[in-house]
């Protein structure tokens, strides 16, 4: 859908270069004979030039725009895969973003599913499901309050609180 969209707005925006051309050319010869009808005729090409390349530039924009955005999750997937554990601080001060915006980024990609990570509060790191020891739990939600704690990694031996209601967690 990408390249269709792509397709549209550089033909879109191809009509709109040739308007704009014309239009030039239209100017040019309305200033030199003062023909009532060559204005006419600039104004319809300005007008054509916009309405075929506005919507044509936003297309290649947002499209660009999206592949930016879309190789950016690609390397950020490929870089927290590559870590055992990290803390958001790390991780944004490795792609350059702000902490707030790198727990945001975080929460995204577990939500839809493209990273398996657990967090640890007690380290503030996030962990990969898969290389974490046989012993130690993940915790979803609250057992009291049934609050959702986000994935809440627990070592042996502790026994962290809800952030909610305060009750001890306990592995469901």
């Amino acid at each position: 859908m990408s390249k269709l969209l792509t397709a549209i707005g550089w033909i879109l925006a191809t009509i709109g270069i040739v308007f704009v051309l014309f239009s030039v050319i239209v100017f040019f010869q309305a200033l030199r004979t003062g023909v009532e009808k060559d204005w006419s005729a600039f104004t319809g090409g300005v007008l054509f030039a916009s309405v075929a390349g506005i919507p044509g530039a936003l297309l290649l924009h947002r499209n660009r725009v999206a592949r930016k955005k879309a190789a950016f999750d690609q390397r950020l997937r490929g870089f927290i895969s590559s870590l055992d554990s990290f803390s958001v601080s790390e991780l944004a001060t490795k792609i350059g973003r702000n902490e707030m915006e790198t727990e945001g980024l975080i929460a995204t990609l577990i939500a839809k599913g493209q990273v398996d990570l657990a967090f640890h509060r007690q380290s503030s790191s996030y962990l990969h499901r898969n290389r974490i020891k046989r012993g130690h739990r993940v915790i979803e939600r609250c057992h009291s309050c049934g609050a959702s704690v986000g994935q809440e990694l627990v070592f042996d031996g502790e026994t962290p609180e809800c952030r909610y209601c305060g009750v001890p967690l306990m592995p469901s």
